[in-house]
């Protein structure tokens, strides 16, 4: 029996899934280079991976609310969480803390995952828009609405922020009148050029409509410097293998990153990342180095 056809890879393009052919190439659309489609199955495994395993560090740095979520969630055994928690703790506290200080009553978080955030911000927040799969949507939603029934500041939206469509639906739901954080954690080091361009330009819409902020977080991928430390390199490594993601290994220095906004005419702030963390993958000089290397990325128009 030939099994060639079941076997046989389709390139897409990440931004234009519509885009589908049997060879290796360029997007016709914006020039991206083709990446192997995978089965649906296996996209379901990817995404259930990536959003478990900072779900997980997070827990370990006894976050609220982590554990409870975990509790319900139906994951392989076989993820743990990584030697770094202190980078997911980091990232975490740093975002509320922000969204705090500036006492923004409607956020925007893409690629929310099973992240605590909406409902540990529920006492400061009006809105909480969530953007992401919609397998991972749909099951946090039920868990959300399980433990915590009286929540009703959280509006999930599913879809992929690289389509304009899930944009039209952000844009639907927010409230011109007030000021809005948009924000990602452990997304924009996943991202190329092409792909922050795109999310870069959506964002300035909807920023143009409220006023506000988008922010994320230092990453390793925007400091390959420290890339040379070989504990640092191998979580790249590891986390790369697990995502499928081949920009992870790659490194954009602060000077790129920051012509890339101030091209797209956004103003740049920097704020320190947060370091008074509980986690005990924190206790070495690795990895305060690391945190006193860190400062949030915060654009407005």
């Amino acid at each position: 029996m030939d099994n060639h056809n079941s076997q046989e890879i389709i390139y897409t393009c990440p931004m234009h899934p519509k885009v589908m052919q049997k060879n290796t190439g360029m997007c016709p659309e914006c020039g991206m280079e083709l990446v192997p489609m995978k089965k649906k199955d296996d996209k379901n495994i990817e995404i259930q991976k990536t959003a478990i395993i900072p779900l997980l560090d997070l827990a370990k740095c006894n976050v609220d609310n982590t554990k409870k979520i975990l509790s319900e969630l139906k994951y392989s055994k076989k993820f743990c969480s990584t030697e770094s928690s202190y980078l997911a703790e980091s990232r975490y506290k740093s975002s509320e803390k922000i969204i705090k200080n500036k006492h923004f009553k409607q956020v925007v978080e893409l690629g929310s995952g099973f992240s605590p955030h909406a409902i540990n911000l529920k006492k400061y927040v009006n809105k909480y828009i969530e953007v992401d799969f919609l397998r991972n949507s749909k099951t946090k939603q039920k868990i959300i609405s399980h433990l915590f029934p009286n929540n009703q500041i959280i509006i999930y939206l599913h879809g992929n922020i690289f389509q304009k469509d899930v944009w039209q639906k952000i844009r639907k739901k927010i409230d011109k009148e007030n000021k809005i954080a948009i924000f990602v954690e452990g997304f924009m080091q996943y991202t190329d050029k092409i792909q922050r361009k795109f999310l870069l330009g959506q964002i300035k819409k909807v920023l143009k409509k409220t006023g506000g902020i988008f922010f994320f977080e230092d990453s390793l991928t925007f400091h390959p410097e420290l890339k040379k430390m070989e504990n640092l390199k191998n979580l790249s490594k590891k986390m790369s293998r697990l995502s499928g993601n081949k920009n992870l290994l790659k490194g954009v220095s602060q000077e790129e990153l920051t012509k890339e906004f101030e091209t797209e005419g956004f103003q740049i702030s920097r704020i320190n990342a947060y370091n008074d963390l509980v986690s005990k993958d924190y206790q070495n000089s690795v990895a305060k180095s690391v945190i006193s290397n860190f400062k949030h990325w915060q654009l407005s128009l």
